[in-house]
Order: structure tokens, then sequence, then C-alpha cells
């Protein structure tokens, strides 16, 4: 589709410099598109291209991709004034900024006379490979960010890691060169937060710690965790698991000598004549707790008043047909969080309780 070029052409002020002859303008811009010859003259009576003179001519012609990197005059001969000095053509077109073609030369007739654009960097002929600064001389190239010129026109990588460069803390992260930049890369333990920082993962908080909290307590530390054994457990080994540790010797805490009062002992449900603190080993033919036959999950509980190492638990059978099977052993520091005892399991350990009329049955495990 054409569109209109706004071209200005003046002529040098050199003595006799006019001419009356036909001009003719080509106009070359991207990939080397042309418009094709356009004469130029207003056709109106008035003298055109004149000593020292500024003509304007509005011109419809084929719409070239821009740049306009060069242009090309022609000239007839004339009829009194055939020599012709140009000093320089400008051209606008679709709100562009002007281009300037210098020529200062004799124009000779029949011949077409090429001049680029005067910025070389605004029309695309310069050599540089990024950056292009036009200059009163010409033009120097110049680079992106992350880049350095090798030579004049080729820019080359920089390399911020091996050149010291670069932002990474190397604490917790390595620097990793790219074109043009750098990326620093996370330790384990580590994640990116914003450009190029690093900042500590709590796997504490985030459940990316392998701690069993049973046993353990998670702490977070830079770029990792470890399990604290909580009281009454060691570590085993260079892993972050929590054995319960041993003891050798034992002593009776006070369930068969009364030791321990009848108000620290608790039953989930029991008889008006078999009470929770008679439960205690020995404690007669007829003395033992009973809990209810509606009470679905019966439990004993015993406050040791602080907290205590268990070698074990005995058990005694009784006469009648009404005695436990077997249990499960929980403990607690608030009353409120119980934690059931699973030895060397990983599921609860069920106790087999002594069913033999008055026979005591002991548990050898140490735990606290």
């Amino acid at each position: 589709m054409p569109i209109e070029y706004e071209i200005r052409v003046t002529t040098a002020k050199d003595y006799q410099a006019g001419t009356d002859a036909r001009v003719f303008i080509d106009m070359i811009g991207m990939n080397d598109q042309a418009t094709g010859s356009i004469e130029l003259g207003n056709n109106n009576g008035k003298d055109d291209f004149e000593t020292g003179s500024t003509d304007t001519f509005y011109r419809y012609a084929k719409y070239i991709k821009k740049p306009i990197k060069a242009i090309k005059i022609k000239r007839l001969n004339g009829a009194l004034y055939a020599r012709w000095k140009l000093d320089k053509v400008v051209i606008t077109v679709d709100g562009s900024a002007p281009y300037t073609f210098n020529f200062n030369i004799w124009i000779k007739a029949y011949e077409w006379v090429t001049s680029y654009e005067e910025d070389e960097c605004r029309s695309g002929l310069s050599k540089c490979e990024q950056l292009c600064f036009n200059t009163n001389t010409g033009y120097r190239c110049g680079c992106r960010k992350g880049y350095k010129l090798d030579g004049k026109y080729i820019c080359k990588d920089v390399d911020e890691c091996s050149s010291g460069r670069h932002s990474c803390d190397l604490g917790v992260s390595s620097c990793i060169n790219t074109l043009g930049s750098f990326i620093c890369n996370c330790a384990t333990g580590y994640k990116n937060t914003s450009k190029n920082t690093c900042q500590d993962v709590d796997e504490c908080a985030t459940s990316g710690h392998k701690c069993d909290l049973k046993t353990s307590t998670c702490v977070n530390k830079p770029g990792s965790y470890s399990c604290h054994c909580r009281e009454g457990y060691g570590k085993t080994g260079a892993d972050n698991n929590c054995r319960a540790n041993q003891c050798s010797g034992y002593e009776t805490l006070g369930m068969e000598n009364g030791k321990i009062s009848n108000q620290s002992i608790t039953a989930s449900s029991h008889y008006t004549q078999y009470p929770p603190w008679s439960a205690r080993l020995r404690a007669g033919r007829d003395k033992s707790w009973y809990a209810q036959p509606h009470d679905p999950s019966p439990w004993i509980q015993v406050d040791l008043g602080k907290p205590t190492w268990l070698k074990g638990v005995a058990t005694q059978g009784k006469r009648f047909t009404m005695f436990v099977k077997t249990y499960k052993l929980a403990y607690s520091s608030d009353k409120v969080t119980w934690l059931t005892y699973r030895g060397n399991e990983q599921t609860d350990k069920v106790t087999q309780c002594n069913i033999l009329l008055f026979l005591e049955r002991f548990s050898v495990e140490c735990r606290k």
C-alpha cells in the first residue's frame, strides 16, 4: 500500500550549483526493498533545485520497511543549467525521525548516485553485533550487560563466576555461568527466594525431616536439621533414629508396698468393691481391679510423679474369670498426649498377661 514520503532536497551554495534538469530518487529500506524511481519537481512554475535552496516534495510511493538505509539520485540533462551540486537529502515518513543523506558532490547526468544514511546505527549499516552508538565521525560498538567487546564489533560472554563478578553466597550456593549472566545454584537444604538469593529450608516446619516425633524432636539448623532424642532415648548410630536407653538393675516403684498412693491410681471404670488401687501386686486373694462390663476400652493409670525408668511390668492372675489377658503400655508427660510403647517394632506392642492363678509374670525391658 503506498505511503506518503516528505523529501527535502538541499542544493549546494557553490556558484551555479543549481539545475533545471529533471531529478529522480529511489529509496531503499530493510532487506533491500526499494520504492522504485520517483520524479521530483513541483511542476507549478516554481524553479526547483536553485543554488543554496531547499525544496520540499511530498510523494506517495511503495511502502518499504524502515529504516531507510540508502537513497539513489539521478538527473537528466538540463536545458540551460546541466550541472548540479547536491548538498543533502532529508526524508521523513510515517512520523519517523528524519533520515539524513549527505552528498556534497556534483551529480553527473544519467548516473545513479548512492548515499547512505549518516546514522549507521539507525540504518542498520554498522557491523556491531549487539549495541551501536552513533558518533560525529561514524559509530562505535558496545555490548549488553554480561558481555564485553572482543575486538571492534564482536561481543564475548563475561564469565562472572571465574572473574568474581557474581553475587552468589558461596557458603550456601555455587555459581553457574550462563550467556550474559549467571545463576546461583542453592546447596541442599536451601531454596531460591529471589534472583540469586538462597534461604535456608526449615525441614522441621515443612515436614521435610525424618525424625520420629514420638522419640525425638526436630531441630532446624542452616542447610539441614537434627533429631534430638527425647528424655530416655539415645542415638543408635549415624542415622536420625532414637532408641530407648537400656538400664541395669531395678527396684519396685511402690504399687506393691503402697509407696504409690491410692490417689495416684485411676481407671476408666470399676466396681465399687474393686477400685483401681486394688490392682496392687499381692494385694490379697480377693483384692483386684475390675472394669465395668460396659466399658469398651478399659484402662488403668498410675501417676509416678516424675519421669521414671521402667525395667518391666509384673502382672498376677486371680481366681476369678474376669482377668486381663493382654494389655498395651502407654506413657505421657502431660496426661494429654499419650504414646503407646512399641519396643523395637513399628507397631504398638501387645503384652501377654499372666492368667495363671496367683503366679506373677514379669516383662524384662527397660524404658523410661
